[in-house]
């Protein structure tokens, strides 16, 4: 009798395991060597399918680890807008993706084209630049050139607190800082996803101000952040009554608007299509409302600003719908696993 027990990780623990991953590389001091910990994963996955019986489910936990720290250490890699490394003096040229309206001072997001001088980090790929009412003039998908001093992105306030560098980093900018002048931009064509974002913050925009034109005034504002994610238009006292109620998280889009949105549009289109006698007898109409649905929320994950918690609670409403066209239970808490080691 084998002095180890032939034992296989579940689901639940080969996501734990995964988490474990990710954790370790984000306390690890330095920046691990990705081709050592690809090395390491492979000879964990090799070691899994061809070792004995006994021990084959703990290499294969360990290989399930090792892969959430290697997937970290890559997408890293992958998404690295370029961080500043110390205040500086840069002109550059780029396109403008998103602006924030909100406060006294426009803040525009940038992706940028050409830098100069060339930090020693690598050109930044996009920047926050605050800059005065003067430039009123500038909308989502304008060329723009400016000089500006730019800084790396701030730290915690308290150690070991949240981190807004970090959630910076991942959102993909390099560096915040001001504007001191203008210049014409030499620029020719945006690159096709710099396309597809200045397409969808324009699209957002004009659904915001359509919002506001039609809407009750007191509460335009917050219809439109709640159906675009551009919340510089609700009122400050409004903004505060939610803080001080605990009601603020509703502004986050997140499971509850999607799920209103996602599954209500699944209703009605059940509703719809099992009122049509033809395909009611020869479909199943709830898959094809499913697809509506899956359709509907990618549309306004998009239109909402594709943020973290609402990334997270698309993939759980996707889930529950493939489970419904593919005859599974569509309700699971597996659900929120998956959607947490996507996102």
């Amino acid at each position: 009798m084998a002095w180890v027990p032939t034992w296989q990780p579940s689901f639940e623990v080969g996501v734990i395991a995964f988490g474990i991953g990710i954790a370790l590389y984000f306390a690890w001091p330095t920046e691990p060597s990705l081709i050592v910990l690809l090395t390491i994963a492979v000879l964990l996955c090799g070691l899994s399918i061809f070792s004995t019986v006994e021990i084959r489910g703990y290499c294969a936990l360990l290989f399930i680890g090792a892969l959430g720290l290697t997937w970290s250490a890559a997408h890293t890699r992958v998404v690295t807008p370029n961080p500043l490394d110390y205040e500086q003096r840069l002109s550059m040229e780029g396109w403008v993706v998103d602006i924030d309206d909100g406060g006294r001072m426009r803040r525009l997001i940038i992706a940028t084209e050409r830098v100069e001088p060339i930090p020693e980090a690598g050109p930044p790929k996009e920047v926050r630049v605050r800059v005065g009412k003067a430039y009123s003039d500038v909308s989502i998908g304008d060329p723009i050139g400016l000089n500006a001093v730019l800084s790396p992105l701030p730290g915690p306030v308290v150690p070991n607190g949240y981190d807004p560098a970090r959630r910076a980093f991942y959102d993909g900018l390099a560096g915040s800082g001001f504007a001191i002048s203008r210049f014409d931009p030499q620029l020719e064509t945006p690159s096709l996803i710099t396309r597809f974002r200045i397409k969808i913050g324009q699209v957002r925009v004009t659904i915001a101000e359509r919002v506001l034109s039609v809407a009750p005034e007191p509460t335009n504002g917050l219809q439109a952040a709640l159906l675009t994610g551009i919340r510089h238009h609700i009122p400050p006292e409004q903004t505060e009554n939610l803080r001080a109620s605990g009601l603020a998280h509703v502004l986050a889009i997140s499971g509850l608007h999607m799920g209103l949105v996602a599954f209500g549009i699944y209703l009605a289109s059940s509703y719809l299509l099992a009122a049509i006698g033809p395909i009611a007898r020869s479909r199943d109409v709830r898959k094809h409302a499913a697809v509506i649905g899956i359709i509907m929320a990618t549309i306004y994950l998009l239109l909402s600003g594709a943020s973290v918690a609402t990334q997270r609670a698309y993939i759980m409403v996707c889930i529950a719908f493939m489970a419904i066209i593919l005859n599974r239970r569509a309700i699971s808490i597996r659900s929120v696993a998956v959607a947490a080691i996507v996102t």
